[in-house]
């Protein structure tokens, strides 16, 4: 009996194990940084003085990406 169960045991993994084989990977997502025609986030400031710019850049950068996504879109 116990030798029953566990070759029903071995071949139930070894479905799955194929089932995981005979699977495609899924294709990788979009990740930012890795795609050269996107522009780079600007750099956190590291000093008070720098915040400001940095909003305006991050803004603009915000745009920007909203702009292209919109355009991939349509």
């Amino acid at each position: 009996m116990k030798l029953i169960v566990l070759l029903a045991a071995v071949l139930i993994v070894g479905l799955l194990f194929l089932q995981q084989l005979d699977n495609e990977p899924s294709p990788p997502e979009n990740v930012v940084g890795n795609n050269p025609a996107t522009p780079e986030a600007p750099r956190v400031p590291t000093n008070p003085e720098e915040l400001k710019t940095f909003e305006n850049d991050i803004n603009q950068f915000m745009d920007d990406a909203a702009k292209k996504r919109m355009e991939q879109v349509e």
